[in-house]
């Protein structure tokens, strides 16, 4: 799956960056470097849905990145 919007960083239990994408929908990104982030910025990001993911965050579901890019 492709999406698109802005990254935030959850600051609940180890932390977790999250990507809120265009359609209002939030999902908490995993497999990216949190060094390689920034907060507020736009990207074009692609996944698959881990839906056995477990998470101390509850920012939404998990997202396996494959690729992203900024936008």
């Amino acid at each position: 799956m492709k999406l698109k919007g802005r990254v935030t960083f959850e600051d609940l239990g180890a932390g977790a960056w999250v990507l809120e994408a265009e359609d209002g929908k939030r999902y908490e990104l995993r497999g990216v470097e949190g060094g390689k982030l920034s907060e507020g910025a736009r990207v074009e990001v692609e996944g698959d849905l881990d839906a056995g993911a477990v998470s101390t965050a509850m920012a939404g579901p998990a997202l396996r990145v494959k690729r992203w890019s900024p936008r």
